[in-house]
């Protein structure tokens, strides 16, 4: 505060915030305090992670509790989320079929009257019977770029 107003004492600088001289310097003290205490745990945690780089954060707060670091698991993400240390998530989905991929594309052989035989046979309960299909008689389709 001093750096930006050199010309004005910290008693005026508090006065014109509003804040006593005594909290100013203890919110100093509070955030020097914070900022080595979260330094520590980032050399800690970065040690772990070289060992173990897929840890998430129930493993790493238990390690940081064995080095005598006391911190909440809120805090922990939060320092993790601010260096960029969280472990990525993975993906809760199935990727479905990329249908535009650069590989040549075969027309099914599969069609609409063989469906409708398979459930007529269905309904009659006989055995299903596929038609012989050649993949020389299928019609070629030509890939366009």
């Amino acid at each position: 505060m001093k750096d930006r107003y050199p010309w004005l004492s910290m008693q005026r600088i508090c006065e014109q915030y509003g804040r006593s001289r005594q909290g100013y310097y203890q919110c100093q003290r509070r955030l020097s305090s914070i900022e080595k205490e979260e330094a520590e745990i980032l050399h800690h945690t970065r040690a772990f992670k070289k060992l173990l780089p897929k840890s998430g954060g129930r493993k790493l707060r238990f390690h940081l509790q064995e080095k005598g670091l006391r911190i909440g698991r809120d805090r922990l993400f939060e320092v993790l989320r601010a260096h960029g240390l969280l472990v990525r998530r993975r993906r809760k989905y199935a990727r479905g079929t990329d249908s535009k991929h650069w590989l040549r594309v075969y027309p099914a052989t599969f069609s609409i009257r063989s469906s409708r035989m398979i459930k007529n046979q269905m309904k009659k309960k006989k055995r299903i019977s596929f038609p012989a299909m050649n993949i020389a008689d299928a019609p070629r389709v030509e890939m366009t770029a």
